[in-house]
């Protein structure tokens, strides 16, 4: 019960000796100097410059107009043969949106965890962009295709790993479905794999050829693992 007192008596917000949180100063965009007309005290005016003044800064958002570039793609007979040829776009803006609307919005996904429906109404609202859902779910694919060879290039990076690996997994849904992610990473790299199953064969796809030390729970999965090489985690 003294410890649940202890908790009760505890005052909202930072406790004394917590780590400090400051707003960070950007780099302004324009500086404007402001100078005292006059004394408070007594209403003498006031001259001079203060070499170290204090600073205070103000933010706000910018008006944001996408860049739209409008392509009139003509086509025009040929005075020889009669034949008719188009002219088209340039490779890199075949696709009706640039590289980073695809980064923003995988993002915005991945990290955010927004609905495509919110997102949709996101960039339609603050950036003035039309994008449907449907859409929205073909640039999810188009980017995981993008991103696939630094997905393997860290797959690789974690089974041919020198150093221990934390591994762990945790239950999941995937499509409505019961699913498990399970996940291995170090100070260098993070893999997470989704599986439907909870099991060695599992945790094999996940490290792959790995054999060093791993530090994990007790779930006895792992108990076929090197009792040298292995680490029980301290909070299990």
């Amino acid at each position: 019960r003294p410890l649940a007192n202890q908790k009760r008596k505890r005052k909202p917000g930072g406790q004394p000796g917590h780590e400090k949180n400051e707003r960070p100063r950007l780099d302004p965009t324009e500086v404007r100097e402001v100078f005292p007309e006059s004394c408070k005290n007594c209403g003498k005016e006031l001259s001079g410059f203060d070499p170290e003044p204090r600073l205070h800064q103000w933010m706000e958002l910018p008006d944001i107009q996408p860049i739209v570039i409008e392509y009139q793609l003509h086509r025009l007979t040929c005075p020889k043969c009669g034949k008719e040829t188009k002219a088209e776009p340039p490779v890199e803006h075949q696709r009706a949106f640039g590289p980073k609307v695809y980064a923003h919005v995988a993002h915005a996904i991945a990290l955010f965890r927004f609905s495509k429906r919110k997102l949709s109404q996101l960039l339609l609202e603050w950036i003035k962009l039309p994008v449907c859902a449907g859409t929205i779910c073909k640039m999810q694919v188009i980017v995981a295709k993008a991103i696939r060879p630094g997905i393997n290039e860290i797959h690789d990076s974690i089974q041919n790993s020198a150093n221990p690996l934390n591994v762990d997994e945790t239950g999941f849904r995937s499509k409505g479905h019961r699913a498990f992610v399970w996940f291995a990473g170090n100070e260098y790299a993070s893999r997470f794999h989704i599986d439907k199953q909870r099991n060695r064969q599992a945790f094999k796809k996940l490290v792959g050829s790995f054999d060093g030390p791993i530090t994990s729970d007790r779930y006895s999965v792992y108990n076929h693992w090197d009792p040298g090489k292995r680490q029980f985690c301290w909070a299990h």
